[in-house]
């Protein structure tokens, strides 16, 4: 296939004709110039039939099937196969207004950007707009890049525009993560001089779905505190002041409290005991704390 400028790469797993809509997304597009490559992750269902007639709609659509490895796994294979300069990951679930990438690219020139995000929209099972996820202004502060994403993963892959280049020279995904693997990707690309821009503008729709990783809460909080450990122990996280450490792993335990908030007081109350633990001077913990003792 001809070079094209931006390749998409969309993973799929049993997901049937769901991700028809993530597609049309991508087709209606202001920038014209990309390839959709579906990912089929070794799926048990009719997802693999779904792919096949959605890439004989679209001679941009490419079809690619892989035994099961995970979505770092299937994000992988897809930059492995990419054709564009950058690289747009898109959860199947998940749909992009039409201006998302004409907007990307434009920011990444004038920026001189490795990854550009964008706000999100978090869209609940009723679909309606729950919230918005707002994208920092980073720009101004690239050195502090790494040290605000140990605080928070800020990101949201489907919001993402990436150099191929940058992400082939930190490994692509570590594909030992499942759930965490775009934070620990962010980390990788900031710790190794990334540029990163974001646009605040909610150009992604997100679908907080029951069935979600990130809804799968005792798996998550174990892989939230094994990545921060980890980043932490890097020669750009040893770098770091004895505070600051603390500091963000207390940032890590009230995320992880608050994830499991809505389905354990106790597990809730735990984490942010460690919180308090790490760094008893954060007032949010101590409400978080409270809330939990109380179950509201």
């Amino acid at each position: 296939m001809k070079s094209v400028n931006v390749s998409v790469v969309v993973p799929c797993y049993n997901c049937g004709n769901e991700a028809n809509k993530a597609i049309e997304s991508v087709l209606n597009q202001s920038m014209q110039d990309f390839e959709i490559l579906l990912i089929n992750d070794g799926s048990t269902d009719d997802t693999e039939d779904h792919l096949k007639a959605l890439a004989e709609t679209d001679e941009r659509i490419q079809f690619f099937t892989q035994k099961n490895m995970g979505p770092a796994g299937a994000r992988n294979h897809g930059c492995r196969v990419a054709q564009g300069e950058w690289i747009a990951f898109l959860d199947h679930d998940d749909t992009w207004k039409s201006e998302k990438l004409a907007m990307q690219l434009a920011a990444a020139h004038k920026h001189k950007a490795d990854i550009v995000f964008t706000t999100v929209q978090n869209i609940d099972p009723a679909d309606r707009v729950a919230e918005a996820r707002i994208a920092p202004s980073v720009q101004d502060s690239q050195e502090t890049v790494y040290q605000e994403l140990l605080h928070e993963n800020f990101i949201t892959l489907s919001s993402t525009l990436v150099r191929l280049e940058s992400l082939k020279q930190v490994g692509l995904f570590t594909e030992s993560w499942c759930g965490v693997e775009d934070w620990a990707l962010w980390l990788k690309l900031a710790e190794q001089g990334s540029r990163f821009y974001g646009i605040d503008e909610p150009l992604v729709n997100y679908y907080w779905m029951e069935s979600s990783l990130s809804k799968q809460h005792d798996s998550m909080q174990e892989q939230r505190q094994a990545l921060v450990a980890e980043s932490l122990a890097t020669s750009a996280g040893q770098r770091l002041g004895l505070i600051e450490r603390q500091k963000i792993k207390s940032s890590e335990r009230q995320c992880s409290a608050w994830f499991a908030a809505g389905s354990s007081w106790t597990s809730s109350a735990r984490m942010y005991c460690q919180a308090v633990i790490a760094w008893p001077f954060q007032v949010k913990a101590w409400k978080g704390l409270v809330k939990s003792l109380l179950r509201r």
